[in-house]
């Protein structure tokens, strides 16, 4: 096990997905991971540099429409930090997002519970 610099469990980003994951499965969502580092079938990047980690779906019962409820998702390992840069690109691109009316989520910096931090905004959110 390692530790942080606070003598705390350390916490990794994979490991914060994997909670959040299996919390967004149990609400029905169905969840995609964006990593930058998928390529398509012709070696482009499947997504851009800076885009969220996560797209959760879930469908919203209707008699003849296909309505869904959409979250994209931006997390951190505990007490994660981005560099200035990579932080303003990843903004830009989630307010963007929130712009056009989409559910957002991007992890704050440097947060001692990541999890816990997600579960109560989702817990307001719904």
């Amino acid at each position: 096990m390692k530790l942080d610099k606070d003598g705390k469990l350390a916490i990794l980003e994979k490991e914060v997905e994997a909670t959040i994951v299996a919390l967004l499965q149990a609400h029905r969502f169905r969840v995609w991971k964006t990593d930058a580092a998928a390529l398509t079938r012709a070696g482009a990047p499947a997504f851009k540099e800076g885009t969220q980690d996560l797209i959760a779906v879930r469908p919203v019962p209707r008699k003849d429409l296909g309505y869904t409820t959409s979250l994209f998702i931006e997390l951190k390992r505990r007490r994660g930090r981005t560099s200035k840069k990579r932080l303003k690109e990843q903004t830009d691109y989630l307010n963007g997002l929130r712009r056009d009316g989409f559910a957002v989520y991007q992890a704050p910096e440097n947060h001692p519970d990541p999890i816990r931090h997600f579960r109560e905004w989702f817990e307001t959110w719904q």
